[in-house]
């Protein structure tokens, strides 16, 4: 995987079956079912994790003047303005 992101290009895979062979041949000596329980249990953490974010009380929240404001709302607000 470190030849995929070399500065040169010369010394990155050359087509799509030399990064499949090498890819093919770092997977062969792992255990897919290690992979698959790691991941299973990084994806539980991280569902636990957006789970205690929303049950957060109230008070623990950020208010609308602590977070910015997403592009939607930036919009609507300038547009609101413009109509009064």
């Amino acid at each position: 995987m470190a030849r995929t992101l070399a500065s040169d290009p010369k010394e990155r895979p050359q087509d799509a079956d030399e990064l499949g062979r090498a890819l093919r041949k770092f997977l062969s000596g792992l255990d897919m079912g290690d992979i698959a329980r790691e991941l299973g249990e990084r994806v539980r953490e991280r569902r636990a994790q957006l789970r205690a974010k929303r049950e957060a009380p109230a008070s623990s929240k950020k208010t609308d003047l602590e977070r910015p404001a997403s592009r939607g709302e930036m919009i609507t607000k300038t547009f609101a303005a413009r109509k009064k």
